[in-house]
């Protein structure tokens, strides 16, 4: 397994974990290393579709988090192409900050 793919499922693992704490339901991660996101799921009845990016701890208090212009565009036609309510972009810095 590449670094690529311990970071993927690094950040799989731990939006599970956090997803069953709020009582998220119908998880769905994304399977191939290719897919253009990462995971859906429910939650208060909204379909959301999410990238995730597990970042270093000492980045966390930066004033701005940047998604690359190819994965927003990703996510925006993957919200709409699903049927979608929400898009979100989920960062981890260290084990246990989101944002």
């Amino acid at each position: 397994m590449d670094n690529f793919q311990e970071l993927e499922n690094k950040g799989r693992t731990l939006l599970k974990s956090f997803l069953d704490q709020i009582g998220a339901t119908d998880q769905q991660p994304t399977t191939d290393k290719f897919d253009p996101v990462d995971y859906y799921f429910t939650y208060k009845g909204k379909k959301i579709v999410a990238e995730i990016k597990c970042r270093d701890i000492k980045y966390k208090d930066y004033d701005t988090h940047l998604i690359e212009d190819s994965k927003l565009k990703a996510l925006l036609k993957a919200k709409e192409d699903n049927g979608c309510d929400l898009a979100y972009y989920i960062n981890f810095f260290g084990e246990d900050i989101v944002y």
